[in-house]
């Protein structure tokens, strides 16, 4: 079995698993969700609005990618308000480079 790879955030230095980031972010309406916290910080009520979805789908959504580390929580007053956390994408971003720049050896040959 492969270990899971796990990065360290340089900004917070907590672990961080970009398998589990990526996950979160292949859903479409995560994906979405993320779009609209990339241009401003969004509280719930403006976000079921603007997706056209119900606040209970958008709650468990949103719970996933708090669990992933992509996003976080600010409560003021009745509202919580939500923005992405810049620091996990910098360390994703980082780990994906590797792939991007990768040039990986030439296989031996198989002996049998």
């Amino acid at each position: 079995m492969i270990p899971r790879p796990v990065i360290t955030d340089v900004l917070t230095k907590s672990l961080f698993d970009p398998a589990i980031a990526l996950q979160a972010m292949a859903d479409p309406l995560r994906l979405q969700v993320l779009i609209l916290l990339s241009e401003q910080e969004l509280c719930v009520c403006d976000l079921c609005d603007r997706l056209q979805v119900k606040q209970p789908k958008l709650s468990f959504h949103l719970r996933q990618l708090r669990e992933a580390g992509l996003i976080q929580a600010r409560p003021q007053g009745r509202w919580t308000y939500y923005s992405l956390c810049p620091s996990r994408f910098a360390a994703l971003q980082v780990w994906l480079q590797r792939f991007s720049q990768a040039q990986p050896a030439i296989a031996s040959t198989c002996q049998e």
